[in-house]
């Protein structure tokens, strides 16, 4: 009986704690975080998944126009995802970071780091309004390309299979701002989609393990403290009880 008392009690002070809360808030961030990156992981799939020379001759087969065309809607749905979950991101970051840090230093960091990483980066401010064009005016004209790099010495080529935006169909929309134009100005005519999505990627990724690792250092007390209560309630339980959590005794 004492275990169960003592149990409780434990169990009551962690659920109350400020540690616990701050812990949530991290959680947070990282289910926001996760769902960015599984949209990424999931489009980036299929980008590669069919760069395997057997697939690309296969695909270029134009007895298989239909296949390509499937695929080709597949990385339009996919890539629709990721520009939605992008601008989620973004925004529920914002927002819970101005809720839970305001009148603090963090704050004034995370707003410093903002400024430098992406005021005025021309590929946040092209993905921030490629989503709008996606969502309020058309999904992107999107293609398949294909070249071959040939290799003089060797006598023989290398196939580089790519889907691509077209600019044109950018350009009929007039809701481009300052933001998206520079880069939309200084593409191609046919803009890579794999390599804009890896871009935009490993510099959200770059920034969100920025923002943990200090949160985590400035929250460090309040962490060690939480990793301690979870021992002492561990500790609590009856073995029958840990065998049943898989746990064992810290």
């Amino acid at each position: 009986m004492a275990n169960r008392e003592e149990l409780f009690v434990l169990s009551e002070e962690v659920n109350n704690s400020v540690a616990i809360r701050i812990s949530g808030r991290l959680e947070m961030l990282s289910i926001n975080f996760f769902v960015f990156n599984r949209n990424y992981q999931e489009l980036k799939r299929i980008i590669e998944g069919v760069k395997k020379p057997e697939q690309i001759m296969r695909l270029w087969d134009l007895r298989n126009r239909h296949e390509l065309d499937i695929v080709i809607n597949e990385v339009i749905r996919l890539l629709h995802n990721f520009l939605a979950s992008a601008k989620s991101l973004v925004e529920h970051t914002r927002i819970v970071i101005s809720d839970w840090y305001q009148e603090t230093e963090f704050l004034k960091e995370y707003e410093t780091q903002v400024a430098s990483r992406f005021v005025n980066n021309p590929i946040i401010g092209f993905i921030e309004e490629l989503r709008n064009f996606n969502l309020h005016f058309s999904l992107p004209i999107t293609d398949a390309t294909l070249s071959i790099q040939m290799d003089k010495d060797k006598r023989s080529g290398t196939e580089n299979f790519s889907f691509v935006i077209k600019k044109y169909g950018l350009l009929q929309w007039s809701g481009w701002t300052q933001k998206g134009k520079p880069f939309l100005k200084a593409s191609k005519d046919e803009i890579e989609i794999g390599n804009l999505v890896d871009d935009y990627y490993q510099q959200i990724m770059d920034f969100h393990s920025w923002m943990e690792k200090r949160l985590r250092e400035i929250h460090s007390e309040e962490f060690a403290w939480l990793s301690e209560m979870n021992k002492r309630i561990i500790n609590a339980m009856d073995d029958e009880e840990r065998q049943a959590r898989g746990l064992t005794k810290q």
